[in-house]
């Protein structure tokens, strides 16, 4: 009943615990339990007395909106009648959608031209110049070559396969329309019937949550890849706005 982020924390290991059970209860909620969290993440059911597990996926809905926006969730007015409403009108996009076009390498770097390799006349040439002739073909040389092209392979720079980048993103992360998109998830998660909610398995099976257990090493981490968001800009002063009523 008061999930939050302040309420979540991460262990030196990257893995989230949910804490301060001050207001948690046994499920179902006995009736006239007095019971409310913080007002920014309250479903409004919790506001008719209304105490289930859809509560706390609203509540859900509500952190992702705030991380993903980069705002601070409003306590009272306009906005905030609007979100419990299951209107996101106010809410700019949360999905990316400037990255998809962009050339890139085959690690996913972004590059001026469309070929990620460069154009290598005699191979033979280049070798003697870089006094590798005579140490074998090619031997523990950090690239890739082929007839007439030479590529970067990072996982011979560095010593071990590295696994790179996606070359285009993933259709939910560049397609606010797509129902597996962030935009998507958040609407279905604050929806102001709880029934129409999804349950903590739907929202584990959904296909985002599969993409991000393919590929993640660690516990809890963000996405900061080629479709990741933005970091602000050198120089830039804190980027968290409060989401005002206008």
């Amino acid at each position: 009943m008061d999930l939050k982020p302040a309420n979540v924390l991460i262990n030196f290991d990257g893995y989230l615990k949910i804490g301060d059970f001050g207001l948690a209860t046994s499920w179902p909620a006995p009736r006239g339990i007095e019971c409310e969290g913080d007002r920014e993440y309250i479903a409004p059911e919790i506001l008719r007395g209304q105490f289930d597990k859809p509560a706390d996926l609203f509540a859900l809905g509500l952190i992702i909106l705030e991380i993903a926006c980069n705002v601070f969730l409003p306590e009272n007015g306009l906005t905030w009648q609007a979100l419990r409403s299951g209107d996101m009108s106010a809410v700019p996009s949360l999905t990316s959608v400037d990255a998809s076009p962009v050339a890139r390498d085959a690690n996913g770097v972004p590059v001026e031209h469309e070929s990620a390799v460069s154009p290598l006349p005699d191979l033979d040439e280049f070798e003697e110049a870089l006094g590798l002739r005579g140490r074998g073909k090619h031997a523990g040389f950090p690239f890739e070559f082929s007839d007439r092209h030479i590529a970067r392979s990072a996982g011979s720079l560095f010593g071990s396969h590295r696994r790179g980048e996606l070359m285009s993103p993933p259709e939910f992360m560049a397609n606010a329309s797509s129902p597996s998109s962030l935009d998507s998830i958040v609407r279905w998660l604050i929806q102001p019937n709880p029934s129409d909610r999804p349950t903590a398995s739907q929202l584990l099976d959904s296909d985002p949550i599969h993409w991000v257990l393919g590929r993640r090493v660690a516990g809890a981490t963000v996405y900061e890849g080629n479709w990741g968001p933005d970091a602000p800009s050198a120089g830039e002063e804190g980027t968290d706005t409060e989401m005002m009523d206008v």
